[in-house]
């Protein structure tokens, strides 16, 4: 078993390699082909691969028109509904909600039932004519002033999506694939005030997933009480959004043992050193302020 072959002692065969090691057959069973074959099927009939209970309304943020399309989860037998309030319901395992003409803000909310399991569901869709995206790597980080905590809080930001809806909310969503295709749970909304040329959103509290740019593991990072502010044009977004709170230490430990692999003590230590805290008794929060390119048209 150790030295690879068979999934019990009896099915196992001797290593047939001239190494005295090989891959464990549950690990190359899992990880290097059967694991990978199972979430490409997943993929092509229009799910979620890596989580069976997955649902995700997606084209979260898109231009007035254009569909909801819906992935369920894989298991059996599916039920419940999902309301999109303001637009329509879906109940699987119907794949698009047609959206007409809506332009709005809209809470998702509703129970799908898969197998055994009651999945609640809850976001928001946003469909407007006022749509801005920040590419990954589109963050320039103010404060902390550290040039290093800015080098690496830019390269681990997720692409973010923006829309306007009328003059009263602003709506931000992550978009961890860059890809311009966002989920209704990574999408969020909040009240604006237009200012004449300029706006300032009301403060919110996000969880922003950070990864590294090659995938692998992901951490969310909490921004707390994040305000929002920059220019309008045309109705829509000029070319920055600055956004000024609070990131929690905690979060940040926490994505120095997942992504760069330290403990947490070294984090913590390494954290201090470069943010100018005491480790030993360290603050909840640092402040936080940071201006987003954001491309639009």
């Amino acid at each position: 078993q150790v030295y690879g072959g068979g999934l019990t002692p009896e099915t196992a065969v001797p290593n047939g390699t001239t190494y005295p090691y090989r891959v464990h057959t549950k690990t190359h069973l899992l990880s290097y082909w059967n694991n990978r074959h199972d979430e490409v099927a997943v993929i092509l009939a229009g799910g979620i691969a890596g989580d069976p209970t997955t649902v995700a309304l997606r084209d979260a943020v898109a231009a007035r028109g254009e569909p909801i399309t819906a992935s369920w989860p894989s298991l059996e037998p599916l039920g419940g509904q999902v309301d999109v309030v303001g637009i329509g319901t879906l109940v699987p395992p119907e794949t698009m909600l047609v959206t007409g003409d809506a332009a709005g803000a809209f809470a998702v909310q509703g129970l799908v039932v898969a197998g055994d399991r009651e999945i609640p569901v809850a976001g928001t869709i946003a469909r407007s004519d006022s749509l801005g995206h920040t590419p990954r790597e589109g963050l320039t980080l103010l404060q902390p002033e550290a040039p290093t905590a800015a080098a690496v809080l830019g390269s681990v930001f997720p692409a973010l999506d923006w829309a306007v809806v009328g003059t009263s909310t602003l709506v931000v969503a992550h978009d961890a694939d860059d890809d311009g295709i966002v989920s209704h749970d990574h999408t969020f909304a909040t009240p604006m005030v237009d200012l004449g040329g300029a706006f300032e959103a009301e403060p919110i509290t996000l969880e922003i997933p950070v990864a590294l740019a090659s995938g692998g593991a992901t951490v969310a990072v909490t921004l707390r009480d994040a305000v929002m502010r920059g220019a309008l044009v045309d109705g829509g977004l000029g070319d920055e959004v600055e956004a000024t709170g609070a990131i929690e230490i905690e979060d940040l430990v926490a994505a120095l043992v997942e992504l760069a692999g330290f403990d947490e003590q070294g984090s913590l230590e390494t954290l201090a050193d470069l943010l100018g805290f005491d480790a030993d008794a360290p603050p909840e929060t640092i402040p936080f302020q940071a201006l987003f390119v954001v491309e639009t048209g």
